[in-house]
């Protein structure tokens, strides 16, 4: 499954591992100022997560179904999981509209055969996760020092995952990470076997500067500015 992080401590970063269970995958700048990890799950190349130059942040990640919020026809008042990403990651929901637009009442659902939830950040580390059927959650970049998304519901039960729990230790034992420290956040939650990490990223909003490595391989960190 996957990891999501952001830092907002004295520079806001944001980390991420894919972790992939054999699906066809794209990595690469999809418009200019726009890094986009594209997935083929049989029914064409959606966003799986990406990042905006300016910081906007936005995922896809599987959790399990509490029975509600299933795919819906998408309308001027309902939307789905996967477009909702693909709408912040291409600027058609901009940064800083990104609050209005899930307070306006619009319904996000789940795609068909799908159940997922998201991590949206805006430039300033504002977060909100959206979680079909269960909510959204707001938390204002002050509010703490990072945020944490698994495959977990964070709206019921944020720390039942290995993988969160670890991720918030080592949160707690340095709360102003730079890059190498997230990294080795991100290398002590990867994992290998059926669901295995396949790329990780770290994207450092004020240097506008994106990290990347591929294959658990932590000693070879590319970089990229966007």
């Amino acid at each position: 499954m996957c990891t999501s992080i952001i830092s907002r401590g004295d520079r806001i970063l944001i980390g991420m591992n894919f972790d992939n269970n054999g699906m066809k995958y794209t990595a690469k700048i999809t418009e200019p100022g726009v890094y986009t990890v594209l997935v083929d799950a049989g029914f064409g190349k959606y966003p799986s997560f990406g990042v905006r130059a300016d910081g906007t942040f936005a995922n896809n990640l599987i959790v399990d179904s509490n029975g509600k919020g299933e795919y819906r026809r998408p309308s001027k008042y309902v939307t789905t999981t996967t477009k909702l990403v693909s709408d912040v990651l291409s600027g058609k929901i901009a940064s800083e509209e990104i609050g209005t637009y899930l307070d306006s009442g619009i319904t996000v659902v789940n795609t068909p055969a799908y159940s997922t939830h998201n991590m949206i950040t805006d430039h300033k580390g504002n977060v909100w996760i959206v979680e079909p059927g269960r909510g959204i959650r707001f938390s204002p970049c002050k509010e703490s020092a990072y945020c944490i998304l698994t495959n977990v519901s964070a709206l019921e039960a944020p720390l039942d995952c290995e993988r969160a729990r670890t991720a918030k230790t080592m949160l707690d034992e340095k709360p102003n990470p730079d890059v190498s420290d997230l990294f080795g956040i991100l290398s002590a939650v990867s994992q290998s076997g059926e669901w295995e990490t396949q790329l990780s990223m770290v994207y450092d909003v004020c240097a506008r500067r994106l990290y990347t490595c591929t294959e658990r391989q932590f000693d070879a960190i590319e970089q990229l500015a966007l």
